[in-house]
């Protein structure tokens, strides 16, 4: 399934050069590296690069080339010129599967990885078939070899027009996958076809990163201790939840995953309030383009919670609707505790400013920062004034010494 040399190769078993080759790089027992050409090969394939038309007239041309040279015709070594100009790997084979021509990006790559640089009268299926023998072929191997050999026989006997299949051909210092397509030309005895092999080594990388972004992505959203998803407004005034993270399942009193795809209000029960509100912050987020920070009531098993929530465009789904994710966080219990200090704040205030004797707090420097109503009527409103100064600076000088060393010593002992 490649460039590099079959019969010689299979000889070698399996190492081209100091090279490990997959069974993957089908054409050869275990050798074939050029399966699907690194370096050189890194362009599109012949389908991709010229679209399957063209590159069947060149193969076109290239049979039709070859029974009429006998008559001096150019065709065939310009149809040669032009398939040497593609830089993915080409091969013109026979209805049985005889190489009659590889280009010249095969024939560079199979020099530079120890094949031979000649092809034509071997066969790509019994190159195929030495892989599937061969004793050191791994499963994997045999199972690409397999593929390709069964793809290509059904291409020759008219039973596909064209395949494509993809399989790693990794080296020793590098991972590198391939593409290999095969195209299915004329009819009768004059019937081919062309497998074409090209280097797809940075889009499989390129998928990989994605893919593990989207892992992490994913681990992030579902071990955070926050409420997380992606929501779609509907035209019709609902909510579709495209994802909810497991806690805001659990906040809904649902098994996680099972969200996905219902509607707010007209199958998971929230009330029209509700909705109309996070509509609303959906609105302002699409509007402005920047995040919404708001505090929502929210319904679950347990009854009303409030919830603090961010919400942010993230752009347009499958449907060509506005998307936006949100981050919320049920805040119910630190908002009772919250009004509960403030209520004790407010009693304690009370309470004091209705003693008969003089209280103050003060900072552990001494800035008063409360006087209450009988000192304030004791001193005079002017020598209460807040964080003028520290309170020891009202004591008469007889007193101020003992009472200042007091406080100190009470800050120091935290008494």
């Amino acid at each position: 399934m490649g460039a590099v040399a079959m019969t010689s190769a299979a000889r070698r078993g399996w190492r081209v050069g100091k090279v490990r080759v997959a069974a993957s790089v089908v054409l050869g027992a275990g050798a074939l590296v050029a399966a699907a050409g690194a370096g050189a090969a890194d362009g599109p394939g012949l389908s991709a690069g010229l679209g399957v038309g063209a590159g069947l007239l060149l193969v076109g041309a290239l049979a039709t080339g070859r029974r009429a040279r006998r008559g001096g015709s150019g065709t065939d070594e310009l149809a040669s010129r032009a398939l040497d100009a593609l830089s993915t790997h080409v091969a013109v084979l026979d209805r049985r599967g005889r190489i009659l021509r590889v280009n010249r990006a095969w024939r560079e790559f199979a020099a530079a990885n120890g094949g031979r640089s000649e092809y034509d009268g071997a066969n790509y299926l019994d190159a195929c078939e030495a892989c599937l023998r061969h004793e050191g072929a791994s499963p994997e191997e045999r199972d690409i070899a397999q593929r390709v050999k069964g793809a290509l026989e059904s291409l020759l006997a008219g039973e596909s027009d064209r395949f494509q299949i993809e399989y790693p051909c990794h080296g020793p210092s590098e991972r590198r996958w391939f593409l290999v397509r095969g195209t299915r030309f004329g009819e009768g005895d004059g019937a081919g076809a062309v497998p074409s092999h090209e280097n797809i080594t940075a889009r499989c990388d390129a998928e990989q990163a994605t893919r593990h972004g989207e892992a992490a992505l994913r681990g992030f959203y579902e071990h955070a201790p926050l409420f997380m998803g992606i929501v779609e407004p509907t035209p019709d005034g609902d909510v579709l939840h495209v994802y909810d993270n497991p806690p805001a399942c659990r906040f809904f009193g649902v098994a996680p995953g099972s969200t996905a795809g219902k509607l707010a209000r007209a199958e998971m029960g929230a009330d029209a309030r509700t909705v109309d509100s996070w509509l609303e912050r959906y609105a302002d987020a699409a509007e402005t383009g920047d995040a919404v920070r708001f505090e929502a009531r929210a319904r679950n098993p347990e009854g009303e919670r409030l919830l603090s929530a961010v919400v942010c465009g993230i752009g347009p789904g499958p449907t060509g609707r506005e998307r936006f994710c949100y981050i919320s966080e049920d805040v119910t219990e630190r908002r009772h505790a919250e009004d509960a200090l403030r209520e004790s704040e407010a009693r304690f205030r009370a309470l004091v400013e209705t003693m008969p004797q003089m209280v103050f707090s003060a900072t552990p420097d001494g800035v008063a920062d409360y006087f209450n109503g009988r000192w304030r009527e004791y001193a005079g409103e002017d020598a209460c004034a807040v964080g003028a100064g520290s309170w020891t600076d009202r004591l008469h000088e007889d007193d101020a010494p003992a009472v200042s060393g007091a406080w100190s010593r009470a800050v120091a002992e935290g008494t």
